[in-house]
């Protein structure tokens, strides 16, 4: 059986795993899966007689409809398993394959789903607007409708029909790549080239009343968990700075500055999450391990709780439904100016190579077409959501809208790489330039030593020493690359500096590493702001391990600022990891090649399919996948969360009778 997807509403998944160790509250009566004999079953006693007759009455219309037939459940909680496979089983031992659709309900741990027979021939947008008519009215408790409104609106369907937001422009070119759309509206969900989280931290760890909270089982599964969270934090931090910047230009600073330092602190959690993911990975223990996965799973709690509570506000500042038609002037007003900077980002890149022929600058040489590719794409989707406009159909102009600025945000950071690149190989030639000062001194120190003696010492390490400098003098002149310089002559200056401190003074110690100190610091900032530049336009595509080694990177240099008075050798010592861990992700990206592994997209025009419009405040959306917040979206596999909600991706197609998953999480 193939893997499906889920929607989930993230901040409440998250909530539940960062508690993981503690079971299902007393009270809770588990319920295995069971076979149900009526359209509606309600072993959660919900509903009244009414109710329940009015939630028949819509499944039982279903019946003649195309789009299958309508069932739902009602219990207390799903017996510890994750929302997917309770559904798929119950489906399963119901003999509701074929053309049936299920949608299951755990009363008192607010998990919702959906599953399909393989038979039903519904698109994912179709099955987006059920599973947004169930949540609805389940946010609110109102059980009957909950069946309700998703029975009626599969009563008009038809099988398979194409989405609101056409085939054309930027859907057609993400073919089957889940895509999050719409600040609190929408979201479009399309398949992946990703793993699925089978469940949820709270669902790892609910269980039936008896059985250990953490047992080697459960702590395993968390922390299998951690990774796949943190990397949905990552994701929709990454998305919620896209939508602040693009906020900004359209509103003006002062009305987006709430928003953006609710993007800096959910960065600082954010980046807290995969460090101390990077920490429990190192970690040999499984009981160490699972401690660090709650304390990961507790920071990208955070910050998608800080990202959630801006939601509405950011909704009632867009104001995307009222004035769709203007907006949609505006993005194609933004797609010309885009335009413009096209050639001249592809001139400097040409000159880049001439200036700096030594100079690795292959994570920017597809930046221009990418960006193009992007456009154009952007373009036509505007052109599809202005005919959306003009039939009076504002949900699906929106979240062309949405859509389109984030084409555009990212396209707009792709020439940036180009325009920056420069400023950062200065900063590099600075930094090396400071580097062959520092080393020179130990140089020169050796020098006096020698002359003190009247014999040559160290003169391996001396040998090196000058090589590096020789090394750094070509990367400075473009003639070597940059990284590979400052790696060199750092490391031949900490070998040199070790065999120098014994025989220096105390001030001169701390002097001396105080001095490499600021230098290392500068040096760890630039690069890791580069790191950050090359992973953001590629995020769909890069695993969490190397988002933690920046993220890791951050929080060294955070600790260094933290001690540069009080303890200068251990914030040497991290500044020094902290640049050198940076470097390892910019190096790794370079290698890094997303662009072919998207070849067999048609029309893709080499955009990294599976990072394309990751989450944001411009996008929304009730749901996440993956625990997601709801301040925008998330993306494939691991997660995007956004500021908003996500949409997962998977197989709907499934064999053995089971047409797969779709929707569902917290409500």
């Amino acid at each position: 059986m193939k893997h499906f997807s889920r929607l989930r509403k993230a901040a409440a998944v998250l909530a539940a795993g960062a508690a993981c160790m503690f079971a299902f509250p007393a009270g809770a009566a588990a319920q295995e899966p069971y076979p149900i004999e009526d359209m509606i079953s309600d072993k959660a006693n919900v509903l009244d007689s009414q109710g329940l007759a009015e939630a028949r009455e819509a499944a039982q219309a279903t019946r003649s409809s195309k789009a299958g037939n309508f069932n739902a459940v009602f219990v207390d909680d799903f017996s510890g398993m994750s929302t997917d496979t309770w559904c798929e089983q119950t489906m399963r031992e119901s003999s509701l394959l074929g053309r049936n659709v299920l949608m299951v309900v755990a009363v008192k741990t607010r998990d919702y789903g959906f599953c399909f027979g393989n038979e039903v021939e519904l698109s994912s947008s179709q099955k987006s607007s059920i599973d947004q008519a169930a949540v609805s009215a389940l946010s609110n408790e109102n059980w009957a409708e909950a069946a309700i409104r998703p029975a009626k609106q599969m009563q008009d369907m038809e099988p398979g029909g194409s989405s609101h937001l056409g085939g054309s422009g930027l859907l057609s070119l993400l073919g089957s790549v889940p895509v999050l759309l719409g600040f609190g509206v929408v979201v479009i969900g399309l398949i992946v080239m990703a793993r699925r989280r089978k469940q949820s931290p709270s669902q790892v760890t609910g269980q039936r009343q008896g059985v250990p909270t953490n047992s080697p089982e459960q702590m395993q599964q968390v922390v299998q968990q951690a990774g796949s969270v943190a990397l949905e934090a990552d994701n929709a931090v990454r998305a919620a700075e896209e939508d602040v910047l693009f906020a900004r230009a359209q509103f003006g600073a002062t009305r987006t500055d709430s928003f953006e330092a609710a993007y800096q602190s959910a960065s600082k959690e954010r980046d807290q999450a995969l460090g101390t993911l990077n920490q429990m990975n190192q970690a040999s223990q499984l009981q160490d391990k699972f401690a660090l996965a709650n304390q990961v799973l507790q920071h990208a709690n955070t910050a998608l709780q800080i990202i959630q509570a801006k939601r509405q506000e950011f909704e009632e500042l867009s104001n995307d439904q009222a004035q769709a038609d203007k907006g949609l002037q505006d993005a194609e007003k933004r797609i010309g100016e885009s335009r413009q900077n096209l050639q001249p980002a592809k001139a400097e890149l040409e000159n880049l190579h001439l200036s700096f022929p030594g100079v690795n600058l292959s994570s920017i040489d597809d930046n221009v077409d990418q960006a193009n590719a992007l456009l154009d794409s952007a373009a036509q989707t505007v052109a599809e959501g202005k005919k959306a406009f003009s039939q009076d159909n504002r949900a699906s102009a929106v979240e062309h809208l949405h859509l389109a600025r984030r084409a555009i945000t990212q396209a707009n950071g792709l020439l940036s790489g180009i325009t920056n690149a420069r400023q950062n190989l200065a900063q590099s030639n600075e930094s090396l330039l400071r580097a062959i000062g520092s080393i020179s001194s130990d140089l020169d120190d050796v020098a006096r030593e020698n002359q003190k003696r009247g014999q040559s010492l160290f003169e391996p390490l001396v040998a090196e020493a000058k090589a590096a400098i020789e090394f750094a003098q070509q990367a400075r002149a473009g003639k070597a690359d940059p990284l590979a310089a400052a790696e060199r002559i750092r490391t031949a200056e900490d070998a040199l500096d070790n065999v120098l401190d014994p025989i220096r003074q105390q001030n001169e110690r701390d002097q001396r590493k105080a001095g490499i100190y600021q230098d290392r610091k500068q040096s760890a900032q630039s690069h890791i702001a580069e790191a950050e530049s090359l992973i953001s336009p590629n995020r769909g595509m890069v695993d969490v391990q190397l988002r933690s080694l920046v993220s890791g990177a951050k929080n060294k240099l955070e600790n260094a600022r933290q001690l540069e008075n009080t303890d200068i050798t251990t914030a040497l010592t991290l500044v020094t990891e902290a640049d050198k861990d940076a470097l390892e992700v910019i190096n790794q990206m370079r290698n890094f090649t997303p662009r072919g592994a998207m070849g067999n997209y048609q029309g893709a025009g080499g955009i990294d399919i599976g990072s394309f419009l990751l989450g944001g405040l411009l996008s929304g959306g009730h749901h996440s996948s993956w625990g997601s917040s709801d301040w925008g979206s998330s993306d494939w596999g691991s997660s995007d969360g956004g500021f908003g909600g996500s949409f997962g991706g998977g197989s709907f197609g499934g064999g053995g009778g089971f047409g797969g998953s779709f929707g569902g999480g917290k409500f």
